[in-house]
């Protein structure tokens, strides 16, 4: 909901009830990776005003349909691919799509992801949260998503190369030490890396899928991992 919230949040409902075509231009500008979903829950947010009549219409759902994207195909990255995107997103960004490819955590789980986190002599990695528009959700303690991953070595070596930072307990923050903005890395880091070592297109959480297909290959089961 941050988006919505920026960009509407301090709207009437009176204002909101007749914007059904400023929430259409509003849509419009959102990143092909982001619109669905961001799209998707401030529908539902409106849904529920609607329920409890603070609102006669949903301008959201006025605003024209809302297509699901295409479920892309599995992409996973070969060694090699991983170790020229690594060279070409330098020492921030190469060791942290090493370190996604080697552990399969999620994009908002190392997004999420803080140094004490990081057990380098248990070598492991304890999940503990995720973080989405800016907004960080514990796992609850009950929740399969909470758990402890080992560390390869090369997760390890990722790790220790990345720059050190006082300013900030995460693993892979934003320049100015907060969370990273998953949208913009995409689009500004990571895209751009694959279009200039020439490998074809596919969205960073294809490096879980790349971890998925290595233990696959190497006879580890996944049958508690999913997509």
């Amino acid at each position: 909901m941050a988006a919505a919230r920026e960009q509407f949040g301090s709207w009437t409902l009176a204002e909101l009830e007749g914007a059904a075509d400023d929430v259409a231009a509003w849509r419009a500008g959102l990143s092909n990776t982001s619109r669905y979903r961001k799209t998707l829950a401030f529908r539902q947010a409106l849904n529920a005003a609607v329920r409890w009549r603070y609102l006669t219409v949903n301008p959201v759902a006025q605003a024209g349909t809302n297509p699901q994207p295409r479920t892309d195909e599995f992409l996973p990255l070969s060694r090699e691919q991983i170790d020229v995107l690594d060279a070409e997103l330098g020492a921030v960004h190469g060791p942290l799509v090493v370190f996604a490819a080697e552990t399969g955590l999620r994009t908002n789980e190392w997004a999420a992801l803080e140094r004490l986190d990081v057990d380098q002599a248990g070598r492991a990695v304890g999940v503990q949260r995720r973080v989405s528009d800016g907004v960080v959700t514990p796992y609850p303690k009950t929740e399969r998503s909470r758990r402890r991953v080992p560390l390869t070595a090369k997760a390890l070596d990722a790790y220790r190369r990345l720059p050190a930072r006082l300013d900030t307990p995460l693993v892979f923050p934003a320049p100015q030490g907060g969370y990273l903005s998953l949208d913009n890395w995409r689009t500004r880091e990571w895209y751009d890396a694959l279009d200039a070592t020439g490998i074809e297109r596919r969205g960073p959480y294809h490096l879980r899928h790349t971890f998925a297909t290595k233990a696959l290959v190497a006879g580890i089961s996944i049958s508690s991992w999913s997509a």
